[in-house]
């Protein structure tokens, strides 16, 4: 298994890729970074914990006791 993974990535597992296959790789594929997910709004955060079922019906339940 692991030797088809070797020649499937064209790589060795005791030296790595070499200088000029990094490269390669680099150009073709780009750097082996995540993207930073967008950052949600407090607001909109706020909101969503409101987004169950329970919490809504408790929400109605305090609101029919408080009148």
């Amino acid at each position: 298994m692991l030797g088809s993974i070797q020649k499937e990535l064209n790589t060795d597992i005791e030296t790595g890729l070499n200088e000029e296959e990094a490269s390669k790789r680099l150009e073709k594929y780009g750097e082996n970074v995540l993207d930073e997910p967008e950052k949600e709004n407090i607001f909109i955060r706020f909101l969503k914990q409101f987004n169950d079922f329970m919490i809504i019906i408790l929400l109605i339940a305090s609101v029919i006791s408080a009148v």
